[in-house]
């Protein structure tokens, strides 16, 4: 229904086609996987130095779902989660460039990751008018993130990757 409103009110023409793209390829480190296994049931793993606000006090529900996954600005939570999932929906998203999975592993797994951002955060402003940041400037970049806390590698290749290709669009008439 959307795109039968935008093909009459803009003229809008488009085509899928596959071109080689910058992606990353996600590989297991050369150490191997550091990825805790989530087991069968929804119930987040005894982590050393988890997050608090993370782990489901005894007997609540986690705050993340089954198969869940948050991203942050810097820090990527997974609870029960794949390793396409990480890549697709955590890595992807962050990095703004398609991530394939290539790891090989078939698992469902607990994921914490964190990170230094490239760029600086915006400044807060707290109790008394003083700025507050919570960049750590000796933290590791996200690459350097998920080879020590991950165990997996990212490499930089080309691949081919379907996109949308916009044909033609015209402004709308007013109404």
């Amino acid at each position: 229904m959307l795109q039968s409103l935008l093909e009459e009110r803009l003229k809008l023409k488009v085509h899928q086609e596959t071109r080689e793209l910058p992606v990353y390829s996600l590989i297991v480190g050369r150490n191997g996987p550091k990825l805790p296994e989530a087991g069968g049931e929804c119930v987040a793993p005894a982590i050393p130095n988890a997050r608090p606000e993370f782990l489901p006090e005894r007997g609540k529900v986690p705050s993340l779902p089954c198969d869940g996954i948050s991203v942050r600005r810097n820090h990527i939570y997974g609870l029960n989660i794949s390793v396409p999932i990480l890549a697709r929906d955590g890595l992807s998203i962050t990095l703004q460039r398609p991530v394939l999975d290539k790891t090989g592993l078939n698992g469902r797994y607990f994921v914490e990751l964190e990170w230094t951002p490239d760029e600086p955060p915006q400044p807060q402003t707290g109790a008394g008018n003083q700025v507050q940041t919570t960049r750590d400037p000796a933290g590791p970049d996200i690459f350097t993130a998920i080879q020590e806390q991950l165990g997996l590698k990212l490499e930089a290749i080309k691949a081919p990757v379907e996109v949308l290709v916009v044909d033609r669009i015209e402004r709308p008439d007013e109404n």
